[in-house]
């Protein structure tokens, strides 16, 4: 769950339904992507977390209580012996953990020759054409040194994707979630026809430009 970040709807079967291990029963969606959710043993679904219909997130506050999803009776007993216990999955997610880590360590220098400036041989060509020798040379004619800074930036120690996404994460986690009640009810309420007429229905506050049509699409309908 902490890689598909904060989940916004869960699908799950009905009570009475059969699931076979391995196989898709439902899925998950988050803000990143949709998921199937994978049936760990082969039975009956018995009893069925309704809760996350219109409580989605507590799949990731509190997935060992009120974020559980479905209640099975085991067709397979022999099915339980493939199954990780408590203590082998901790190792597992640390492993997962780990493993990630390194791989954002390890693509830092690709994330940033993918997404960050031109390369270097792409500088000195773009250079060449402006006629400078340098990036410093070309700031110093291209703005006016009365607009310039002498002092460095005060900036915050440059960050990796995967830091990024982190900080982002903790800072996403402060939100308050709170039920919506749009379209609920309704309150009647008297609109002046004079705001009507001139806010509402006027196409100036709707209309930012008039789309011209293309020319050669007015010449060929132009008579010869």
């Amino acid at each position: 769950m902490e890689q598909l970040g904060d989940v916004t709807q869960v699908d799950l079967p009905r009570e009475g339904e059969m699931l076979k291990q391995n196989e898709p029963f439902g899925s998950v969606e988050s803000v990143k992507a949709v998921s199937d959710l994978l049936a760990p043993v082969s039975g009956k679904v018995v009893k069925v977390n309704t809760t996350l219909q219109d409580s989605p997130e507590y799949v990731n506050e509190d997935p060992y209580d009120g974020g559980w999803m479905l209640q099975i009776e085991v067709a397979n007993q022999e099915e339980l012996k493939k199954l990780m216990d408590t203590a082998a999955y901790e190792t597992f997610l640390k492993e997962t953990r780990s493993k990630s880590r390194t791989m954002a360590a390890t693509q830092k220098d690709e994330f940033l020759l993918r997404h960050i400036g031109p390369r270097p041989a792409d500088l000195v060509e773009m250079l060449r054409v402006v006629r400078a020798t340098s990036l410093d040379e070309l700031i110093e004619q291209t703005v006016p040194a009365a607009i310039r800074t002498s002092r460095p930036l005060e900036l915050a120690p440059p960050l990796t994707e995967h830091e990024v996404l982190t900080e982002l994460r903790r800072l996403g986690g402060r939100n308050r979630r709170v039920r919506a009640y749009i379209g609920m009810g309704y309150a009647e309420a008297i609109l002046p026809p004079v705001i009507q007429r001139n806010v509402l229905e006027n196409p100036g506050w709707y209309t930012a430009y008039t789309p011209t049509r293309p020319r050669s699409r007015k010449a060929a309908w132009r008579p010869c």
